[in-house]
């Protein structure tokens, strides 16, 4: 089952791919990279939440 850090994290991460394919030397690449940089954000929470998970 999904989590919601893992699903909001794929959605980031595929929102700043399509940026970075539609912007050719624009500010929508800087966009595409807060939208990156939120997809790294939750994949960490993902990770932290799994570890919290398997040591309880």
């Amino acid at each position: 089952m999904n989590s919601r850090w893992e699903t909001w994290g794929l959605a980031f991460v595929a929102i700043a791919l399509l940026l970075n394919m539609l912007a050719d030397e624009s500010p929508l690449e800087y966009v595409a990279l807060v939208f990156a940089l939120a997809g790294l954000v939750c994949a960490v929470g993902f990770l932290v939440n799994r570890r919290r998970k398997d040591q309880e």
